[in-house]
């Protein structure tokens, strides 16, 4: 079981390196349409804003599922280091590593 939430954990903090990744790479489009939508306002420039912030959109909801999931998978951790009520001794984490 530990060993299936440590996968888990990996698998999370890959998929943070993945948008973060993303992140940066929208962060420099972003920095590109805001310098020239002012002085230059087309329909090339709005299309741009427009992908933009649909990008933008989509890493929120990614960010919040691996937010969500990664609560899950924390909270399954720490359940398994807690006494249940048929338990004798508590464990702490310090006893258990």
């Amino acid at each position: 079981m530990l060993i299936a939430q440590h996968s888990k954990v990996d698998q999370s903090c890959a998929w943070a390196g993945r948008l973060d990744a993303e992140l940066v790479a929208v962060s420099k489009r972003v920095s590109n349409v805001l310098m020239n939508l002012p002085r230059d306002i087309t329909p090339v420039n709005l299309e741009e804003l427009r992908r933009v912030k649909q990008c933008l959109v989509e890493l929120e909801s990614k960010a919040d599922n691996l937010r969500s999931e990664s609560r899950t998978v924390q909270s399954s951790v720490l359940a398994l280091y807690q006494p249940s009520c048929n338990d004798k001794g508590a464990h702490t984490m310090s006893e258990i590593s």
